[in-house]
């Protein structure tokens, strides 16, 4: 299923372009101009003279946020997929428009998201999804950090939202509902991942998540100011074409 996710997520990113340029009036940023026609091409110059190169017109990128953070993750990422629900799912035409596009993708998205963080996606500000597929055979394992667009009261999150029972004997306060572990950071940080793995997600708490070394450069170069990024190590996806 994740790699269903992960190509219908690429396809859904060609038109996140398409997105910004309808939202401009959102961004603080300005639209980018159109290139300018070139000039007409000089006449030859003379054999001895230095050929010059041809100038290269630089296109601003639409944000200039700084790189996806692997806080949190219990689990080593080979397919990264970072979000900003409480945009794409805000409820305006353009944006509804957007989703559409998604079809069943979004509609399972949208159902994913909620029963994995227990908030709706307009209520997340920033979501990180980290899948890791082990072994060939095995499950793969996921994990995901919702940073929401309020605070809410460790109450709140506890007994409304989360409604789980505290795992003993772990160094961090984990708790299991319904076959996910939970951790709360603070009041606007929720992270959840398989109950199987809620010893690594208390240990995850002091450190961040490492990428695959195939990864790495891409997360240094990520920006979570984009509405949607998808990031993964192709090579991996032969070992598990099984799951398709």
């Amino acid at each position: 299923m994740w790699l269903l996710v992960f190509g219908g997520l690429l396809v859904a990113g060609g038109v996140t372009t398409w997105l910004a340029t309808q939202t401009g009036s959102r961004s603080s940023e300005p639209a980018v101009a159109a290139p300018a026609a070139l000039p007409p091409a000089p006449a030859a110059a003379a054999e001895s003279g230095p050929s010059k190169a041809p100038a290269v017109t630089t296109v601003r990128s639409p944000t200039s946020g700084s790189p996806i953070v692997m806080d949190y993750l219990p689990v080593v990422p080979q397919l990264l997929i970072h979000l900003r629900p409480s945009d794409i799912w805000a409820a305006d035409e353009t944006r509804q428009e957007f989703v559409g596009t998604l079809g069943d993708l979004g509609i399972w998205l949208h159902e994913f998201i909620k029963s994995t963080t227990r908030f709706s996606p307009v209520e997340i500000q920033e979501l990180t999804i980290a899948v890791n597929f082990g072994a060939r055979t095995g499950r793969p394992d996921y994990a995901v950090v919702a940073r929401l667009t309020e605070e809410h009261r460790p109450s709140e999150l506890l007994l409304e939202r989360i409604r789980g029972t505290l795992i003993q004997d772990l160094s961090q306060e984990v708790y299991e509902s319904e076959g996910l572990a939970f951790m709360v950071i603070d009041r606007r940080t929720v992270v959840a991942c398989p109950a199987d793995l809620a010893e690594d997600l208390a240990e995850s708490q002091g450190y961040g998540a490492v990428p695959a070394p195939e990864m790495e450069l891409l997360v240094d170069r990520s920006d979570r100011g984009r509405h949607m990024t998808v990031l993964a190590d192709l090579a991996v996806f032969d070992a598990h074409s099984d799951l398709v």
